[in-house]
């Protein structure tokens, strides 16, 4: 995907933040990679994904995550279960993200795990 491309997509509004908006560029079920931006000032309140990594690559400006100030070209892991907030500086901020959920291997054939995780034929 070029430039050209990216910047013709649509910044989508990010939950009820004001000045918090994203672009989806790559999506295979769940898993998701994307540009995030807050406006200056702008704040993600405080989430948990209890079933997901997230990982943060701040591309412009600067951005408080998890109680650490990252700027351009600062990298954030979010492990599952971790609160965070996204928090942008007064320049605002735009950052690449990954959404991946757990992985869950799947049991022996005819396990009952099967059919709670949908994993039966």
């Amino acid at each position: 995907m070029s430039a050209a491309e990216i910047d013709e997509l649509p910044w989508r509004q990010l939950g009820e933040s004001p000045g918090v908006t994203y672009k989806v560029l790559w999506r295979s079920g769940d898993v998701y990679l994307g540009t995030l931006r807050l406006e200056p000032g702008a704040v993600e309140p405080e989430r948990v994904h209890h079933g997901a990594h997230i990982h943060f690559l701040v591309t412009q400006g600067s951005a408080r995550i998890v109680d650490r100030m990252l700027e351009a070209g600062s990298y954030a892991y979010i492990p599952p279960g971790v609160p965070h907030e996204v928090a942008a500086s007064d320049e605002g901020c735009t950052l690449f993200y990954t959404y991946r959920p757990f992985e869950i291997p799947p049991g022996p054939p005819g396990s009952p795990l099967d059919e709670d995780w949908g994993a039966a034929g």
